[in-house]
């Protein structure tokens, strides 16, 4: 009986222990990610048209902090600008247009609006934020930055009750401009081949340069 019972005694540790493992390596895989806490992880899903989910928060690291919001559910196109006032420094507020997909600590993959990282020192006051929709709605929130990554409480929702505006694209620059493609192939096919195969298939103009440089 006390052979058993050491038995089930190491069996337990080994499971703990690998358990233990198991968490340590999870938490080493998303070290690098964007912080959210796994109590948040329950993300509602809009019952209705024209509704998003959205989360605020900061980052710091290595005494850089930001400042975002996070659409963590619903169509992102509904938001037309996210503005952050009160900032420190000559520029004292800054507008975001365009998202970023980011995939935070627990997983999720969010559409972040955020400020870019500033090694300024942490604001005293509360930076001030407006979510604007498309069709003119518009949403006042606060955020105090601390020295820590912080996520605050629950998500928050956003209902567009307006019509929407069409969106205003900027003209692009009467420019020539290339895209650098990395890619590998079988040794035996030859680059102008796979150019082609891109210029047919994509319909754009392709052109092989054999001895590129920097």
């Amino acid at each position: 009986l006390i052979h058993l019972l050491l038995n089930c005694a190491c069996l337990s540790k080994i499971k703990m222990t690998k358990s233990r493992s198991r968490s340590f390596q999870r938490a080493e895989r998303f070290a690098k990610f964007p912080y959210r806490k796994r109590s948040c992880r329950a993300v509602p899903r809009p019952k209705k048209r024209f509704t998003l989910f959205y989360e605020i928060g900061n980052d710091f690291k290595d005494g850089s902090w930001n400042v975002y919001v996070d659409v963590v559910s619903g169509d992102v196109d509904l938001v037309y600008s996210v503005m952050f006032f009160n900032l420190p420094g000559k520029n004292s507020r800054h507008t975001v247009r365009c998202p970023v997909s980011v995939v935070l600590s627990d997983g999720l993959t969010v559409q972040r609006f955020a400020l870019k990282p500033s090694k300024t020192r942490i604001p005293v006051d509360p930076i001030k934020i407006k979510i604007r929709g498309r069709g003119g709605k518009g949403r006042n929130q606060t955020h105090q930055v601390v020295s820590r990554n912080i996520r605050c409480g629950r998500a928050r929702i956003f209902i567009e009750n307006k019509k929407l505006r069409p969106k205003r694209f900027i003209a692009m620059p009467e420019i020539d401009f290339g895209i650098e493609l990395e890619m590998s192939c079988d040794m035996a096919t030859p680059h102008q081949k796979v150019a082609d195969l891109i210029a047919h298939a994509a319909n754009v103009k392709t052109k092989f340069v054999e001895n590129y440089s920097e």
